[in-house]
């Protein structure tokens, strides 16, 4: 079955595209997608029309967009803070207004919530751990993206920032709260 899709694989990131998943993210929906019908579907018959032996079209965009729909509820209920907004680097500037006293004490906070992520960060024993959460959440490049210019598996990348995410979460999840309540001087 994952033969199959992976040789309309184009036209899975081309539906992807049309649901409206960004482009840098739409591989990594794609991929996810490969996954789950590996692990949830028993029965090939709901991938296939029985007579031609052909992929169903239809449940793919069907499954594709149900994952882009809940991607998207759950990161409504929990917002987060990106790096993107709050990082300074050479690229990446987060400009906020800053005439605004609030914003200020917002922007200020924020790079304290960072700094204390990035110390964390190079805190951590292993060099690889440290390495690939830079290069993917400090970067534009989707895992699969990653995957290709390092070499390392894209399963890997993909547990491995699992892991780091829900270790950073779970770490200053009273830090993010402090600062998603406005509670800028607790951080």
């Amino acid at each position: 079955m994952l033969e199959a899709l992976g040789k309309k694989h184009k036209l899975w990131v081309s539906m992807g595209i049309n649901i409206g998943i960004p482009r840098h993210l739409v591989e990594d929906f794609v991929h996810e997608l490969y996954l789950r019908l590996d692990k949830y579907i028993k029965d090939e018959s709901k991938v296939f029309y029985k007579e031609t032996k052909e992929i169903n079209r239809f449940y793919i965009w069907v499954t594709l967009r149900n994952m882009w729909i809940s991607y998207q509820t759950r990161r409504s209920k929990n917002p987060t803070a990106s790096l993107e907004e709050i990082y300074e680097g050479d690229e990446k500037i987060f400009k906020p207004y800053i005439y605004e006293e609030t914003n200020k004490e917002r922007l200020s906070s924020s790079k304290r919530l960072v700094s204390k992520i990035e110390k964390e960060v190079d805190s951590w024993d292993y060099w690889y751990d440290r390495k690939l959460f830079q290069a993917y959440y400090l970067s534009d490049l989707s895992m699969r993206q990653l995957s290709e210019e390092t070499t390392i598996s894209l399963t890997s990348i993909f547990h491995s920032c699992k892991k780091y995410k829900e270790y950073i979460k779970n770490k200053f999840e009273e830090d993010y709260e402090d600062f998603s309540n406005g509670d800028y001087n607790l951080i």
